[in-house]
């Protein structure tokens, strides 16, 4: 189909009257906040498997691994690996086996997508272009965490407890593991024994298993710095080690669980997000140089859970923060929310905007692949999976939906429910309106006091001025009063979004940050 309009991005904002909103609002500039955010679906995956795991997108932005993966044990029913492009074109197999437990597949892809790898928790396999083969087969399900150096040439793995190979030829004990990728130099990068030594304590108080669940284990693009998570003594701690087992050093301690870490593509920086011992947040985010150094926490009582991704860029500069979709500036702390929910039209559920779990990036932190339809219960129709790229800036997919003239006023209005302002904006698209509405910011954050579950209308109702006019409206943009802070004044950044879906079944979005909506004390 068409488009109806052309590629209209709606940075400028035109005037409508003194209280319109002529320009971005004031987030730091080093988080591009006056770009327009584009989501498009990039899958039509049919209803088979349910789930895509957790998909890896590539460093260049390129390419995306994602496994569908039954986890019967049975030959006729194997995990199945798959690349795709982020434009959606070029879904290739790459590797199917039968899976040596009852158990789903960890998935790494190298900076150029050209290698994949993965993990049933039992072997580890590799696909390049000389093709798919095992590197590695374990006697038990002992790997928890897999990740392969951006350069494609190193493979590590966390080894849980004490194992063996399946013909029993080599001993693994529990810590962190490296393999080349053509399968040989299989070394162990540290160990419970390492882990004793460095924090002075026995190797019994180690404990049985070197780490739980999570992400505990990252590596650098070049495969020569590695930081994991282990337990040792009364809680788990944070380790830095060289990739070729030198320098173990500590970065955190007295911790309850290290649920993920990440490091910088260049090695310099480290994030992790971690438990607590009580009373405390029930979870912290930090980076600290690899080196060591003093924490410093960018976010906290997030409850972002054990298996989302935390990713760094490569120069350390922006961290990615899922499923909550925190884009963080490392530097100054301030935080830009990438997905907020647009309420949908007529019943239609929103899928691009809501929330992005399981989202990786781009080495440049411009380009994010997501899950859509991952709610997963016992009461849910738990239909098909799909992928998503979400893109800051940059040139918009053809069907991406248009927003301009973006208006807002008055742009001031008083707490609790006295009185309201009206948001404004002429939006075009291709195929089916699905969502079409706006959120509201409150220090980069979604601020459910303002404007919640505001969708904008064309059909001569909620201030809309003439039906069908693509002039979309809505003048109860209200303080609700619920969930009241201290101090509840304040500017708010109000994001226009829309998202349609094309005659292909594709849904693609567009929002855009387009001006400050500030509460006051009174009238």
């Amino acid at each position: 189909m068409h488009r109806l309009a052309g590629p209209i991005i709606g940075l400028a904002l035109t005037l409508a009257g003194p209280a319109s909103i002529v320009a971005a609002q004031a987030t730091p500039a080093s988080l591009a906040a006056a770009e327009p955010l584009f989501s498009n679906q990039i899958t039509t995956l049919e209803d088979d498997s349910g789930s895509v795991g957790y998909p890896v997108l590539s460093a260049d932005g390129t390419k995306a691994v994602f496994v569908e993966a039954p986890g019967t044990g049975d030959p006729a029913l194997p995990n199945r690996i798959f690349v795709i492009g982020s434009d959606g074109g070029g879904l290739t197999e790459v590797d199917a086996y039968q899976t040596l437990c009852f158990c789903g597949s960890i998935v790494d892809i190298s900076a150029d997508g050209a290698t994949v790898v993965s993990t049933d928790s039992v072997q580890v396999r590799i696909t390049d272009p000389g093709g798919a083969r095992e590197l590695i087969v374990l006697a038990s399900n002992e790997i928890t965490s897999l990740v392969i150096a951006g350069d494609g040439e190193t493979v590590f793995f966390l080894v849980r407890r004490d194992t063996v190979t399946s013909d029993s030829a080599t001993a693994l004990p529990r810590g962190v593991w490296a393999i080349d990728a053509d399968g040989s130099d299989l070394r162990q990068v540290a160990g419970a024994e390492d882990v004793a030594e460095a924090l002075g304590v026995t190797i019994e108080e180690t404990g049985c298993c070197f780490h739980g669940d999570g992400h505990p284990l990252d590596a650098a693009d070049d495969g020569s710095k590695v930081v994991f998570g282990a337990f040792a003594g009364e809680g788990e701690h944070v380790f830095a080690v060289d990739g070729d087992g030198g320098d173990l050093h500590q970065l955190r301690d007295g911790l309850t669980f290290v649920q993920r870490v990440a490091i910088s593509g260049d090695g310099a920086l480290v994030a992790f997000d971690v438990v607590l011992p009580d009373p405390g947040p029930n979870n912290e985010v930090s980076v600290v140089p690899f080196a060591g150094g003093e924490p410093e926490t960018l976010a906290s009582n997030i409850s972002s859970g054990f298996d989302e991704p935390l990713q760094l860029s490569e120069d350390g500069s922006r961290l990615l923060v899922s499923p909550n979709s925190y884009f963080i500036d490392t530097a100054t702390g301030a935080i830009r929310q990438l997905a907020v929910l647009t309420p949908g039209a007529n019943g239609q559920t929103s899928l691009l905007v809501g929330d992005m779990p399981r989202a990786t990036m781009d080495a440049e932190a411009r380009r994010f692949l997501y899950v859509i339809r991952s709610t997963r219960c016992a009461d849910c129709p738990n239909l098909q999976e799909q992928l998503a790229t979400l893109d800051i800036g940059g040139e918009p997919h053809a069907d991406t939906p248009s927003i301009a003239s973006a208006t807002i006023d008055p742009t001031e209005i008083p707490l609790n429910y006295v009185s309201a302002a009206t948001a404004s904006a002429e939006i075009t698209g291709t195929g089916t309106p699905i969502a079409i509405g706006i959120g509201a910011l409150r220090d980069g954050r979604y601020d459910l006091n303002v404007g919640r579950d505001t969708i904008l209308h064309d059909d001569g109702t909620m201030g809309d001025a003439a039906a069908n006019d693509g002039v979309f409206t809505n003048d109860a943009i209200l303080h609700v009063g619920a969930e009241l802070r201290d101090d509840d004044t304040g500017p708010r950044t109000i994001r226009f979004q829309a998202e349609f879906e094309t005659s292909d079944g594709l849904r693609h979005a567009i929002a855009i940050d387009a001006g400050t909506l500030t509460v006051i004390a009174g009238p």
